[in-house]
């Protein structure tokens, strides 16, 4: 199997939302709220849009860029 990043298209499902993490962006942007990666615990930021994009895009879920870039390694591993 193989993969690549780049920016989801209209046609795009499942994957991972990446949350940006406090420790790489520790401002944030007026409207971001910081909480907890349901994976791995480490603080970073939900937007507010991204609720929208894992309902609309049929996402396999949210967690911390670090986390979904493990998942994607795993998944391409097999």
């Amino acid at each position: 199997m193989s993969t690549s990043i780049r920016p989801r298209t209209m046609k795009d499902r499942g994957g991972w939302l990446c949350m940006p993490l406090c420790e790489n962006v520790p401002e944030g942007k007026p409207g971001w709220k910081k909480m907890s990666c349901p994976n791995c615990g480490k603080l970073c930021w939900e937007r507010p849009e991204d609720a929208g994009i894992v309902r609309i895009s049929k996402l396999d879920g949210v967690c911390c860029t670090l986390c979904a870039l493990e998942k994607v390694a795993e998944r391409c591993s097999k």
